[in-house]
């Protein structure tokens, strides 16, 4: 993927280079240096998981169930219950990171504690997920 993305910066750099396309020089260096200047976000969140994924599949291997759903229900109201009723945001820039780093520990607890979620429990959560919805 990240040769992918280097070719085709460099593609454009030189389709530019022609004039085809105009650029300047900042957006050139914003090309040819994604993630340490933030131009594709994905990329950079992508890479701060890869560094971060060990240490948060610690945290998902030593915290007990009920410490888990603290640290999920506190996450769920920091980072996405505040910013939308009251627009108050926790962290102001380039959150991204946050949110996959919370959307993989959902994703651990589901892992860690997959025997809540039966089949006939599952229904009760689907039914309790559309009364929320309606």
């Amino acid at each position: 993927m990240g040769n992918y993305i280097i070719l085709l910066n460099f593609y454009l750099y030189v389709v530019s280079f022609f004039h085809v396309i105009p650029i300047n020089p900042k957006d050139a260096l914003k090309s040819f240096l994604p993630v340490l200047t933030g131009n594709y976000w994905y990329v950079s969140a992508y890479i701060g998981m890869y560094i971060l994924v060990p240490y948060m599949n610690l945290v998902i291997e030593h915290l007990n169930k009920k410490d888990f759903q603290k640290l999920l229900i506190i996450s769920f109201v920091m980072f996405s219950l505040l910013p939308y009723v009251k627009n108050i945001t926790v962290i102001t820039n380039n959150n991204s990171v946050i949110n996959l780093v919370y959307i993989y520990f959902i994703g651990g607890y589901l892992r860690k504690y997959n025997d809540d979620f039966s089949k006939d429990k599952m229904k009760h959560y689907i039914l309790f997920l559309l009364v929320l919805l309606f």
